[in-house]
């Protein structure tokens, strides 16, 4: 998903690359630049079908760093009714899988996401359970292949290949191709690839400084070309005021939404 997920000065477009930076080395810029201990999002989704029918879906997203620097993030929906309350709950975690539950109102509790599963589809979306997780720099190589210019940027272009057993038995590609701009080291397309055929293409749209360096997209579209569907998120607003740890529980995933 987005990390959804910009006020720039002179030296944000000269920043020191040198000839021999690796593919990992932009990933781990790219990943400590754009932290933030704290951020909510209010995000419209728009799901398109194969006939370009939409369904209309309103989510908040919580976000936190930990002093670890592990990633905790809450999905919850608010609106229609039929699915208001649904939430994922993710803890990035170090060394292993990361942990995912599901809170389904109708059930009554929230389940576990196991490891195969998170390349199944969330909640009818074009994402899948693992495009909602952190970037992962320890089961990936990050190769750099080159560059290329997109709407008139230039981009470094990465290969992320999964290079652990257990990453590779359960993530859905085999390979992404990243474009990240070299000049605010944001991903501004992704191409997820399967056995050789492209499977989803996501678009980031509306790049927007929220603090210092720490840029965030303002729209993220996932396309399926295979199915012929898309997904759409648009943040209508954003804030990074402070968010208690204990929020991010099971216990706080099924309570209802105020």
């Amino acid at each position: 998903m987005k990390r959804f997920g910009y006020f720039a000065v002179l030296a944000f477009f000269c920043l020191p690359l040198f000839a021999d930076e690796t593919g990992l080395d932009i990933m781990k810029k790219k990943k400590e630049r754009h932290r933030l201990p704290y951020e909510t999002e209010a995000v419209s989704m728009i799901l398109k079908d194969q006939s370009g029918r939409e369904k209309q879906r309103a989510v908040t997203i919580y976000s936190l760093e930990g002093e670890d620097g592990l990633h905790k993030a809450m999905i919850k929906f608010t609106e229609p009714e039929d699915v208001r309350n649904v939430g994922l709950l993710t803890w990035e975690q170090k060394d292993q899988d990361d942990d995912q539950w599901l809170y389904l109102p109708d059930l009554k509790r929230s389940k576990r996401i196991v490891a195969g599963g998170k390349k199944n589809a969330f909640m009818g979306t074009d994402l899948a359970y693992e495009d909602l997780r952190a970037e992962n720099l320890d089961t990936h190589a990050y190769n750099l292949t080159g560059s290329q210019t997109l709407d008139g940027k230039d981009c470094y272009v990465i290969e992320a290949v999964p290079v652990t057993d257990k990453e590779q038995q359960e993530s859905g590609y085999d390979k992404r191709v990243l474009y990240v701009r070299k000049d605010i080291l944001v991903p501004v397309k992704t191409e997820f690839y399967s056995r050789g055929r492209l499977l989803k293409v996501a678009v980031a749209k509306g790049l927007t400084p929220v603090r210092d360096e720490v840029w965030r997209v303002q729209e993220l579209v996932m396309e399926d070309v295979e199915r012929g569907t898309s997904t759409i998120m648009r943040a209508d607003s954003r804030s990074i005021e402070p968010i208690d740890a204990s929020f991010f529980t099971t216990r706080f995933l099924e309570n209802p939404v105020r």
